[in-house]
């Protein structure tokens, strides 16, 4: 995120930038309108004059936040958004994307590694593997009864406290230029069969809320 911030310009007037490219505010109204987004993610109003230097890790986020939601947008895009911050850090960030998207009835499109994270955040969820979704669903069903072998690993490989981990899907994920015939997950996949290696399946639904591509689900309801 800080990356995305030019570090020789102010805060507020990062966060400006959206506001006269869509022309939201009059030049008048700007520093208000700055001040409240500040506001709105949780910073104080003198941010606006510091720098991006001056700002913590989470900070940073929070103007990466308040600068996306200066366009007055309907959707928002949060990819990793809290990775590489500290635990207590992220929930506070959490907290606020979660807070947001109540009161601003924004449609959230969080993009994550951690299963914890979209556990918490997530009403629905969707698995990718190899830059193909192979199941989708409510979150809380999807984490506690996978249907996709990858689905499976992935919540079998997340941590628990005084617990040793499991073990780790064989092999390497194959190049996404030279993917193997049939189903991409076929060559790491313990319950792989003969077809699975001739046929690669497609996202199809497995009820009514679900969907999931693989020839032989775990589950069928």
């Amino acid at each position: 995120a800080r990356g995305s911030l030019d570090p020789r310009i102010t805060i507020g007037a990062l966060i400006a930038e959206p506001l006269r490219h869509f022309n939201i505010v009059s030049r008048e109204d700007e520093a208000s309108r700055v001040a409240q987004l500040l506001d709105r993610v949780g910073l104080p109003a003198d941010a606006a004059e510091r720098y991006p230097s001056g700002l913590s890790g989470g900070q940073v986020r929070r103007v990466a936040i308040a600068r996306a939601l200066a366009s007055e947008p309907t959707v928002l895009v949060a990819d990793e958004a809290v990775s590489g911050l500290d635990v207590s850090t992220q929930a506070q960030l959490l907290i606020l994307l979660q807070s947001l998207q109540r009161d601003m009835g924004l449609t959230l499109i969080f993009i994550t590694h951690d299963l914890g994270v979209a556990s918490f955040l997530c009403e629905e969820i969707a698995i990718m593997y190899l830059g193909r979704i192979v199941e989708t669903g409510p979150t809380d069903a999807v984490l506690n009864a996978p249907s996709h072998p990858y689905s499976a690993a992935l919540r079998a490989a997340a941590p628990k406290f005084f617990e040793p981990l499991s073990e780790p899907l064989p092999g390497e994920i194959p190049s996404p230029l030279n993917l193997p015939e049939g189903c991409r997950f076929s060559t790491r996949c313990p319950s792989a069969q003969n077809n699975c290696r001739l046929k690669d399946p497609q996202l199809g639904k497995l009820s009514t809320q679900r969907a999931v591509a693989c020839l032989h689900p775990l589950v069928s309801k």
